[in-house]
């Protein structure tokens, strides 16, 4: 695809999807919890509906005008229906999670306070209750945690990210404990999912607007259970890991001073 056809393609896309978040937040979730009558459970549903579709609009747009590529939808096992659980995979690109919470309906993702207060996205985002990062009153240590258990024990599936920032090309970042000390202590499941994207999109300093389409890969890796934090973070460590470094050997990104992993994955 020519590069300035990629450019007004990706403008377009991205004015789509801001402008269609303005209006469900601002305008159409306020008459949604009115038709609740206050009901904040019954709102939320409604709102995360509406979400999970809009974000699959969305996706289905950037695959029909040829800037992203993508498989068939991804199903829930059925081991983790109707339950709450915690959702961990690697974090290849920025609108990864676009996917999980359009196929997922109704999870939860925790996202930066700033989002949660933006002009665009912030009536959007606390309308279907997704976290925020930081908050003023917050501990240093436990606060967002402390709002993850809480919302995992009201029985709302959510995703996290545990490298804490969208993974490297060639490397994953240390995972961090939070995601399962949440399952561990809340008594819930830890569904492990890796995301793989070729050639990288948007990740950290990255722009599809000069490349080949990027395609999306997922799949869903394990289902965890325990009450070890550290047992479960290793094991879903060292199971995506593994995997990231199959799929870097089959699309030619392993680094060659990693040998030894080459052996492993082949």
């Amino acid at each position: 695809m020519p590069r300035s056809l990629r450019l007004l393609l990706t403008a377009l896309a991205f004015s789509v999807f801001f402008v269609g978040t303005l209006l469900l937040g601002a305008v159409l979730f306020p008459l949604l919890f009115l038709l609740a009558l206050g009901n904040g459970k019954r709102h939320r549903a409604r709102c995360t509906r509406f979400v999970s579709r809009g974000y699959g609009t969305f996706l289905f747009c950037l695959k029909a005008w040829g800037l992203i590529g993508y498989g068939s939808r991804l199903a829930l096992p059925d081991a983790l229906k109707d339950q709450p659980f915690v959702l961990v995979a690697n974090h290849p690109s920025l609108i990864d999670v676009l996917f999980l919470l359009h196929w997922f309906p109704g999870t939860t993702c925790v996202v930066k306070s700033a989002w949660r207060n933006n002009f665009f996205f912030g009536p959007l985002l606390r309308s279907v209750d997704y976290l925020p990062n930081h908050h003023p009153k917050d501990d240093a240590f436990t606060g967002a945690l402390e709002r993850m258990k809480t919302h995992v024990r009201k029985g709302h599936p959510l995703i996290v990210f545990p490298e804490g920032t969208r993974s490297h090309d060639t490397k994953l970042h240390r995972f961090r404990r939070g995601a399962f000390e949440v399952a561990a202590e809340c008594g819930v499941p830890v569904l492990v999912m890796f995301i793989g994207v070729d050639p990288p999109t948007l990740a950290k300093g990255e722009s599809f607007s000069h490349r080949r389409r990027g395609e999306f890969t997922f799949e869903v890796l394990d289902v965890l259970r325990g009450n070890d934090s550290r047992a479960l973070k290793a094991q879903a460590e060292e199971t995506i890991g593994a995997r990231f470094d199959v799929f870097l050997r089959a699309v030619g990104r392993l680094e060659p001073s990693r040998p030894e992993v080459a052996a492993t994955a082949s």
